[in-house]
């Protein structure tokens, strides 16, 4: 999983504000999968629990909007 530390707040903050300017409304979420089928991703604090404990797959059935930046 990728936690918000000091190094990459600033990158969510970049999505955060591209999704905004996209006219995306809320929080954003970065997800992925890696190597070895794990979920990883880029989120707030507060939506952590949630993100570890979902399946990448069932995630990927509810996209519904892609952000390309």
């Amino acid at each position: 999983m990728a936690f918000l530390d000091p190094g990459n707040t600033d990158v969510y903050a970049e999505l955060q504000t591209a999704a905004a300017r996209e006219g995306f409304n809320g929080e954003i979420a970065v997800v992925w999968e890696d190597p070895q089928g794990r979920t990883r991703f880029l989120a707030s604090s507060p939506q952590h629990p949630f993100f570890q404990v979902v399946n990448y797959n069932q995630l990927r059935a509810q996209v519904n909007a892609t952000l390309q930046v």
